[in-house]
C-alpha cells in the first residue's frame, strides 16, 4: 500500500481511532490507526487516508493522548479542507483504471485489496467535481459503491 506522505523529516506515529461496527458488522473492525506527524504544538497531522474512520481526512489536525505505549484519537484540532470518499469496487478488475483516473483529477488514494476499497483523498486543489461526475458514472454502470466520509468540498 502506497501511502500519501506529507513528512519525511518527522517520524509517524501510529494514532488509533475507535470503530462502532453497525448492525451489519461494518466496518470489520473494532479499531484503525492512522500515520499521524506529531507537530510543533503537540497535536498531530494526520498522514494517510482512513478507510473507515468517520468525519477525519488527510491532514487534519487531531489531539491524541498516550495509553500505555499507544496513542488513542482525543479530538479534531483543526479540519484540513480535504475531502474522503469510499469506493467499494463491485468489479475489483477496474481497480487500476478507477485510481489512475482519480489520480488524473487530482485526488489521492489507497487500497485495501482484501476488501476491494479504495479510499480517496480529495484536496480543495483537485478537480473536485469531474471525480464525483466520474465516480457517479461507474456506480451508474454498477462498477463501485461510493460512501461519502469527510466532505468538505463546497
Amino acid at each position: 500500500m502506497k501511502r500519501a506522505g506529507l513528512s519525511k523529516t518527522k517520524r509517524p506515529i501510529k494514532v488509533y481511532f475507535d470503530l462502532e461496527p453497525d448492525e451489519n458488522g461494518y466496518p470489520p473492525a473494532r479499531t484503525e490507526f492512522l500515520w499521524c506527524i506529531p507537530t510543533q504544538r503537540g497535536t498531530y497531522t494526520v498522514d494517510n487516508i482512513p478507510f473507515f474512520v468517520r468525519d477525519i481526512s488527510l491532514e487534519d489536525e487531531i489531539s491524541a493522548h498516550q495509553v500505555g505505549r499507544l496513542f488513542q484519537f482525543s479530538g479534531i484540532v483543526r479540519k484540513s479542507r480535504n475531502s474522503t470518499v469510499r469506493v467499494l469496487m463491485k468489479k475489483p478488475e477496474k481497480t487500476g483504471v478507477v485510481r489512475e483516473t482519480l489520480d488524473r483529477f487530482g485526488c489521492g488514494t489507497e487500497l485495501m485489496d482484501e476488501l476491494s476499497l479504495i479510499t480517496v483523498s480529495m484536496p480543495p486543489n483537485s478537480n473536485i467535481a469531474e471525480a464525483l461526475a466520474f465516480l457517479d458514472n461507474e456506480a451508474e454502470k454498477g462498477h463501485v459503491g461510493i460512501e461519502e466520509s469527510a466532505v468538505r468540498y463546497q
